[in-house]
Formats: structure tokens, sequence, C-alpha cells
């Protein structure tokens, strides 16, 4: 940010004088201004690469909903809304779900007990954003079906193959997901 990147362009007779180099230096500034405003609305302009939270707000108010939550998991049911119009389907289920970056899912249908099961297949542990993946799919599966959530833990069995001083190493949180 120097002005340095016009130099080559210039002949060194005219990068030479005083005024010519402050003005090269005052453009230079003002050029990465705006190509950080420009970089800022690209990004804004793609759900999955909003980095503020005011544009979050605009695409709410667009959307007619209230997300709540970290920039991430805002962003995330935005995502979700998006790709939850239409006729409610396990597909349309399953990506919605998987809208929430926490992996792979699998969607089975229990039609006798009225549930939706959502199984965690690809990550171990609890998302860090369920209540907002819960809330996604509320607004797009019917009413009286219920949906109950599976996450993937690590097993005793997979344990056996560390030793205690591995495992000792880790909370029992971290543990669990291993």
């Amino acid at each position: 940010m120097n002005g340095e990147r016009f130099f080559y362009m210039l002949p060194k007779l005219v990068t030479d004088i005083t005024a010519i180099r402050d003005l090269l230096m005052a453009e230079d500034i003002e050029l990465t201004k705006a190509e950080e405003v420009l970089d800022k609305l690209v990004r804004n302009s793609y759900l999955h690469s909003i980095v503020d939270e005011e544009t979050v707000a605009i695409y709410e108010r667009i959307f007619g909903i209230k997300t709540f939550g970290d920039l991430e998991t805002r962003r995330s049911m935005l995502i979700a809304k998006l790709r939850g119009a239409g006729a409610t389907t396990k597909e349309l289920v399953k990506n919605v779900a998987e809208s929430f970056t926490y992996g792979e899912v699998a969607v089975i249908q229990e039609y006798e007990q009225y549930t939706v099961r959502i199984k965690f297949i690809s990550e171990k542990g609890v998302p860090k954003n369920l209540e907002a993946l819960r809330h996604s799919l509320r607004e797009i599966i019917p009413a009286h079906l219920d949906i109950r959530f599976e996450f993937t833990y690590t097993t005793w069995g997979e344990h056996l193959a560390k030793t205690w001083n591995d495992l000792f190493r880790s909370t029992w949180n971290e543990a669990r997901v291993v």
C-alpha cells in the first residue's frame, strides 16, 4: 500500500517526481479501500460466505425469518430456509440437515411412531448448533411428526486400541468423539 503497484507502469523519470510519487501512493490507498469494499460486497452476495451481521439481517427480512446464534449458525439457518422450499420429502429433510455443516446425515422415517430420525453418520458427537437445526427442520417437517436426533460416539471397543496414557491426555468429552 505504498504506491509501488503503479511504479512499474511508468518510466523511472516520472516516478522520481515527488508529487507523482505522492499521487500514486494516495491512489493506491484509495484503490485498496475500494478493493476491500468490493470483496465484502461479493462475499455478502452469497449465503455461505456472508461476513457481517447487517447482511444477515437483510437476508432475514427477505426470507421472513428470525435466526439466532453466531454468524455461522445464522448463515446455516438461511441456507436451510432456502433449501427447504417445496414439498417435504426425505431428500429435502436430508438436504436441509446437511446444510448445517456437520457432515452427512441419514433420515429415517418411522411412520408407525410418527417420528423422523436424523442420524449423524460422518461426524461424532453433538453439533454445536443443534437447536438451530431443530428450528429449521421444524419449519419443514409436518407438525404431527416428532423429530429425534441420533449421535455417534466412540465406543469402548474403539478405545481398546489406545493406551490409558493416550486417553489421559484428553478430557472425557474429547475421548467420547475420538
